[in-house]
């Protein structure tokens, strides 16, 4: 008996709708788990990943005229004449390993894939992405001890990283402050509500930026700061939202005045040397550190200049260096020079390429209005943000600062993916 011509017909049909659910679904979750539940996270980028192979049309026509995905492959390719050729057979495996986390960073393709440059996707995706930071910094919070504001204490609530927390509530801060004209025209009865909301979020984004006493997120906020300055000071709207959060920045700095100062000056000495030029008799403190690295880096690089070490080298290379201070490391605490000393010229000019190409987009984006005003000045102020931020650090390789690399590229890349499918 033949099957019922309208069970063969409806199940292609549905195909596509289903994969799209699923994928637009596991897109939500993993913005909710991105900074929160690793695993969760993991699990909905390979469904996001095997929701796009179910509608091979489309994705066969995104990926065919990707530049990112050039990229990759040259990546790819460096990595093979590396493994054959330029690093060291020991440590194979570790450069397998570590290696794979590198073509990990591509996986923001399926951010922008399953956004599709959608304005309402985009704001439900992020605020998933809001409501799982929040419930994770909520959970993390020590409620028994005194503010950290108080005893001085630096905080990361959750995070191995003190600095990236910084980072995070950072750009916590940026969004609120891109978001706050959408968010302060929501209709009765709820506008007194978010509005409300809206400012102890914003507080608390302030206070957790401080609190984490990260001056590298210091500077890259005063930088992006006086850019924004520079850039918009004939619009007067804009300007009153600057010097709004120049005066609630001077006076967040006034009530943690010791913090901040003595976070500040806690080694003047140590900054008066570096522009002496006394670079050889630098102490082994957090900034004197960064200086030494980058000696020793560079030194690293300049023993293989095109390859590099191996993706999974500097560990072991820090292991072994001369300086004793050194070798509890396990990384240079600089993106740049990790990309030189890992991968050489070669691969470094490829991430480079990448990092451009999705900056472009996202300036691409925000400049011919492709994008709604403020999700596209968001997304692009906080890639300028972790640009500037991992001049003195690097964890993007790990799972909080790749997912943090995954949501924001994959934004500042939607319009540019949405263009060719």
């Amino acid at each position: 008996m033949l099957a019922h011509p309208t069970a063969q017909q409806t199940f292609p049909r549905s195909l596509p709708l289903i994969s799209r659910q699923i994928g637009v679904a596991s897109l939500y979750a993993f913005g909710f788990s991105a900074l929160f539940i690793p695993a969760l996270a993991n699990t909905a980028l390979g469904l996001m990943l095997l929701a796009a192979l179910l509608e091979p049309a489309r994705l066969a026509r995104a990926a065919r005229s990707s530049g990112s995905l050039a990229l990759l492959l040259a990546l790819l390719a460096v990595f093979g004449l590396g493994l054959a050729f330029g690093w060291p057979p020991a440590h194979r495996p570790l450069d397998l390993s570590v290696g794979t986390r590198f073509i990990q960073l591509w996986v923001f393709w399926l951010i922008a894939y399953w956004t599709d440059a959608d304005d309402k996707r985009i704001s439900r995706l992020l605020a998933f992405a809001l409501a799982g930071f929040m419930l994770g910094r909520i959970v993390a919070i020590d409620w028994s001890t005194p503010p950290a504001i108080l005893t001085g204490e630096r905080i990361r609530l959750g995070f191995s990283s003190i600095n990236h927390f910084g980072e995070y509530s950072g750009a916590l801060l940026i969004g609120l402050v891109c978001f706050r004209a959408r968010l302060w025209k929501t209709a009765e009865p709820w506008r007194w509500w978010v509005r409300a909301g809206w400012a102890a979020g914003t507080l608390t984004a302030i206070y957790w930026t401080i609190a984490a006493q990260s001056r590298g997120v210091w500077v890259a906020l005063l930088a992006l700061l006086v850019l924004r300055i520079v850039t918009l000071t004939r619009r007067p709207r804009i300007k009153l939202l600057v010097l709004g959060a120049l005066i609630a920045l001077g006076i967040a700095g006034l009530a943690t005045d010791n913090v901040v100062s003595n976070r500040i000056l806690s080694e003047a000495s140590t900054y008066r040397q570096i522009l002496g030029g006394e670079w050889a008799s630098l102490p082994y403190d957090s900034i004197g550190i960064r200086v030494h690295m980058l000696h020793f880096g560079l030194q690293q690089w300049a023993a293989h200049p095109w390859f590099g070490n191996g993706p999974g080298a500097t560990p072991q290379l820090l292991a072994g260096a001369a300086e004793v201070q050194l070798h509890d490391f396990k990384h240079l605490h600089n993106l740049p020079l990790e990309f030189l000393v890992r991968l050489g010229a070669l691969g470094a000019s490829i991430m480079a390429a990448l990092f451009a190409t999705i900056l472009f987009a996202s300036w691409r984006a925000w400049r011919r209005g492709l994008l709604p005003g403020d999700i596209a000045a968001f997304a692009l102020t906080v890639l300028m943000l972790d640009a500037i931020f991992n001049l003195t650090d690097f964890r993007l390789l790990a799972w909080d600062g790749r997912n943090f690399w995954l949501l924001f590229a994959g934004l500042g890349y939607a319009t540019a993916l949405r263009a060719r499918t």
